[in-house]
Protein backbone atom coordinates (compact mmCIF):
# COMPACT_ATOMS: atom_id res chain seq x y z
CA UNK A 1 0.00 0.00 0.00
CA UNK A 2 1.80 3.28 -1.03
CA UNK A 3 1.67 6.58 1.23
CA UNK A 4 -0.47 7.85 -1.37
CA UNK A 5 -3.59 5.42 -0.29
CA UNK A 6 -3.70 6.13 3.09
CA UNK A 7 -4.45 9.27 5.42
CA UNK A 8 -0.99 10.81 6.85
CA UNK A 9 -2.32 11.57 9.95
CA UNK A 10 -4.71 7.81 11.12
CA UNK A 11 -2.56 5.97 8.75
CA UNK A 12 -6.23 4.19 7.48
CA UNK A 13 -7.33 3.83 3.56
CA UNK A 14 -8.28 7.62 2.09
CA UNK A 15 -11.08 5.86 0.27
CA UNK A 16 -13.05 6.03 3.93
CA UNK A 17 -13.81 9.74 4.59
CA UNK A 18 -13.66 13.09 2.79
CA UNK A 19 -10.12 13.70 1.71
CA UNK A 20 -8.39 17.30 1.86
CA UNK A 21 -5.11 17.74 -0.26
CA UNK A 22 -2.92 19.78 2.12
CA UNK A 23 -0.47 21.86 -0.03
CA UNK A 24 2.61 23.82 1.03
CA UNK A 25 1.12 26.48 3.73
CA UNK A 26 -1.18 23.37 4.90
CA UNK A 27 2.11 20.65 5.10
CA UNK A 28 4.00 22.95 7.33
CA UNK A 29 1.18 23.68 9.82
CA UNK A 30 1.39 19.96 10.11
CA UNK A 31 4.46 19.95 10.50
CA UNK A 32 4.68 22.26 13.79
CA UNK A 33 1.48 20.40 15.14
CA UNK A 34 3.84 17.20 14.79
CA UNK A 35 6.95 19.45 16.60
CA UNK A 36 4.10 20.41 19.18
CA UNK A 37 3.05 16.92 19.65
CA UNK A 38 6.52 15.16 19.24
CA UNK A 39 5.82 12.35 17.82
CA UNK A 40 7.86 12.07 14.77
CA UNK A 41 5.70 12.59 12.00
CA UNK A 42 7.47 15.69 10.93
CA UNK A 43 10.17 14.26 9.59
CA UNK A 44 7.80 12.77 7.00
CA UNK A 45 6.88 15.96 6.32
CA UNK A 46 10.06 17.31 4.91
CA UNK A 47 10.52 17.57 1.22
CA UNK A 48 6.81 17.19 0.68
CA UNK A 49 4.72 20.25 -1.47
CA UNK A 50 1.33 18.35 -0.73
CA UNK A 51 -0.23 15.88 1.13
CA UNK A 52 -3.54 13.41 1.42
CA UNK A 53 -5.28 13.28 4.73
CA UNK A 54 -8.95 12.68 6.23
CA UNK A 55 -10.82 16.30 6.39
CA UNK A 56 -12.08 15.02 10.27
CA UNK A 57 -8.01 13.90 10.79
CA UNK A 58 -6.70 16.67 9.96
CA UNK A 59 -8.93 19.25 11.80
CA UNK A 60 -8.27 17.01 15.06
CA UNK A 61 -4.60 17.01 14.47
CA UNK A 62 -4.35 20.76 14.09
CA UNK A 63 -6.61 21.29 17.10
CA UNK A 64 -4.62 23.00 20.12
CA UNK A 65 -6.89 21.19 22.51
CA UNK A 66 -5.79 18.02 21.16
CA UNK A 67 -2.04 18.92 20.59
CA UNK A 68 -2.06 19.85 24.77
CA UNK A 69 -3.94 15.96 25.09
CA UNK A 70 -1.49 14.23 22.79
CA UNK A 71 1.85 16.00 24.51
CA UNK A 72 0.95 15.16 27.50
CA UNK A 73 0.10 12.03 27.15
CA UNK A 74 3.80 11.20 25.33
CA UNK A 75 4.35 9.58 22.24
CA UNK A 76 1.78 7.13 20.27
CA UNK A 77 4.57 4.85 20.25
CA UNK A 78 4.40 4.48 24.02
CA UNK A 79 0.74 4.01 23.11
CA UNK A 80 -1.42 0.89 21.73
CA UNK A 81 -2.62 1.73 18.04
CA UNK A 82 -5.20 -0.66 18.07
CA UNK A 83 -6.61 -3.76 20.18
CA UNK A 84 -3.69 -6.34 18.93
CA UNK A 85 -1.44 -4.23 20.57
CA UNK A 86 -2.56 -3.74 24.46
CA UNK A 87 -0.97 -6.85 26.09
CA UNK A 88 -2.83 -9.62 27.12
CA UNK A 89 -2.37 -12.00 29.98
CA UNK A 90 -1.24 -12.03 33.68
CA UNK A 91 -0.70 -8.25 33.97
CA UNK A 92 -3.89 -7.80 32.77
CA UNK A 93 -5.92 -9.95 35.16
CA UNK A 94 -7.90 -8.34 37.45
CA UNK A 95 -9.01 -10.28 40.76
CA UNK A 96 -13.15 -9.04 40.79
CA UNK A 97 -13.28 -11.32 44.07
CA UNK A 98 -10.81 -9.29 46.27
CA UNK A 99 -10.40 -5.74 44.54
CA UNK A 100 -12.81 -3.04 44.19
CA UNK A 101 -13.58 -2.42 40.57
CA UNK A 102 -13.68 1.06 40.41
CA UNK A 103 -10.37 2.37 41.93
CA UNK A 104 -8.55 -1.17 42.02
CA UNK A 105 -7.66 -1.41 45.48
CA UNK A 106 -7.73 -5.01 47.32
CA UNK A 107 -11.16 -5.78 49.81
CA UNK A 108 -10.25 -6.92 52.85
CA UNK A 109 -11.85 -9.00 55.77
CA UNK A 110 -11.95 -5.74 58.15
CA UNK A 111 -13.70 -3.49 55.09
CA UNK A 112 -16.12 -6.69 54.61
CA UNK A 113 -17.16 -6.54 58.07
CA UNK A 114 -17.31 -2.90 58.15
CA UNK A 115 -19.65 -2.55 55.51
CA UNK A 116 -21.81 -5.12 56.79
CA UNK A 117 -22.42 -3.48 60.37
CA UNK A 118 -23.26 -0.39 58.23
CA UNK A 119 -25.73 -2.30 56.37
CA UNK A 120 -27.15 -3.89 59.88
CA UNK A 121 -27.49 -0.19 61.26
CA UNK A 122 -29.39 0.78 58.30
CA UNK A 123 -31.78 -2.31 58.73
CA UNK A 124 -32.32 -1.88 61.95
CA UNK A 125 -32.89 1.73 61.91
CA UNK A 126 -35.39 1.78 59.40
CA UNK A 127 -37.63 -1.25 61.07
CA UNK A 128 -38.09 0.91 64.53
CA UNK A 129 -39.11 4.31 63.10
Amino acid sequence: MSVEEVCFVCEKLLSTDVVDVVKEKGTAKLRECSLQRKDGMANLLLGLTSVKVHQKCRKKYTNMKMIAVAAKNGPPSAQPRNADEIPQGPANDFAFENACFFCGVEITDEFLANEKKKNMEKAYQSSIG
